[in-house]
């Protein structure tokens, strides 16, 4: 029945954020794992509130210090969330504020609620951390998105260098496990590209069968809301079987994808580039090569049927836009380097 001591961070380093949203597991330092992603400590300060025993980041936008009331409950929502839609209202605790800092020329900084840069700040983290736990749980995990048709929270796609036939629902039941908000697990094999949703889907289409390979575990906690949503998760095996004669998938050789040569239309032939199951398409600005040949000998001409002096692997020189965006050279320019933070001054208003 105390009041719990809560500050609200409003603006920092976008690494501060990936940090603290990640599943790190209860009792973890939130500011340590922040300070991973930043490669530095995070600097922090003594509250106004309660100085030493409640240390806030120095670097913060702007901080409201406060505490939650025991007992008291008022209405909140709708507002838009992370599954595109608003919440419905409901009684949650009351915030009292006690003081407010914030930096000279603070900036608000807020996020897009619902939106694709909602989905994809709190994704990341939680990619590495299913990654590395199934990681060390099984040896052969290749890729984990959490893909935007999932909002980035709710449905994941594992591949695998399966070594059994069970391994692929042992990952799914991890998984879920790890990350509890998690309603939708595909396991696929390593060959299926996981960043691409189509691929995906087709190994459903073709590897599962559905009274073997799609499971449903119901009632895994209280449902957290009317409709129930949150309460069971869907598994699905959709990498390849390997128990029962099966169909390979089929694949132009790559000795043969060598000696293809593809075209755009209208254009000169350029010599193939990728998979041997992926669209090839010619690159627009390879790299420069001899005396800022195109990818060529100097003078002579390139793979694309070009000379050197700058031209691209058709024939054809960079557009002002592709030089524009590569440095007036048609170069990439060289990174910018990070700023210097600015000095922590803040301004206090006591509540």
């Amino acid at each position: 029945n105390e009041p719990a001591p809560v500050v609200q961070i409003l603006g920092h380093h976008p690494g501060f954020w990936l940090g603290t949203v990640n599943n790190t597991p209860y009792g973890d330092n939130e500011y340590a794992t922040a300070g991973g992603y930043l490669g530095e400590p995070v600097r922090l300060a003594p509250s106004v509130t309660w100085g030493s025993e409640f240390l806030v980041p120095a670097d913060a936008e702007i901080l409201v210090e406060g505490h939650m009331v025991p007992g008291e409950q008022t209405i909140v929502d709708p507002f838009g969330e992370i599954s595109r839609q608003y919440q419905p209202q409901e009684l949650a605790p009351v915030f009292e504020a006690t003081a407010l800092t914030y930096r000279d020329d603070a900036v608000l900084q807020d996020i897009f609620s619902g939106h694709r840069e909602h989905m994809l700040l709190g994704s990341i983290g939680r990619e590495g951390t299913i990654f590395d736990h199934l990681q060390q749980a099984f040896g052969n995990v290749t890729a984990v998105p959490l893909p935007y048709s999932g909002v980035g929270r709710h449905s994941a796609y594992i591949s695998i260098r399966k070594t059994s036939e069970a391994q692929p629902k042992q990952a799914a039941v991890a998984a879920i496990a790890h990350v509890p908000n998690l309603q939708i697990v595909v396991v696929v094999d390593d060959d299926i590209d996981v960043f691409n949703e189509e691929d995906v889907v087709w190994a459903v289409a073709t590897y599962v069968q559905p009274d073997r390979d799609l499971d449903v575990i119901k009632n895994l906690r209280p449902p957290t809301d009317p409709k129930g949503i949150g309460a069971s998760r869907i598994l699905i095996d959709a990498t390849r079987p390997t128990h029962i004669p099966f169909p390979t998938r089929l694949k132009v050789p790559d000795e043969v994808l060598r000696r293809v040569v593809v075209a755009e239309p209208g254009g000169s032939p350029v010599l193939p580039r990728g998979r041997g199951d992926a669209p090839i398409y010619p690159e627009t600005n390879p790299p420069p090569g001899p005396e800022g040949g195109g990818g060529g000998p100097p003078g002579g001409r390139s793979a694309g049927g070009g000379r050197g002096g700058g031209r691209g692997p058709a024939g054809r020189r960079p557009s002002r836009r592709s030089a524009a965006r590569r440095g007036g050279d048609g170069r990439s320019p060289s990174p910018r380097p990070h700023p210097p933070p600015r000095a922590p001054r803040r301004r206090t208003a006591r509540i």
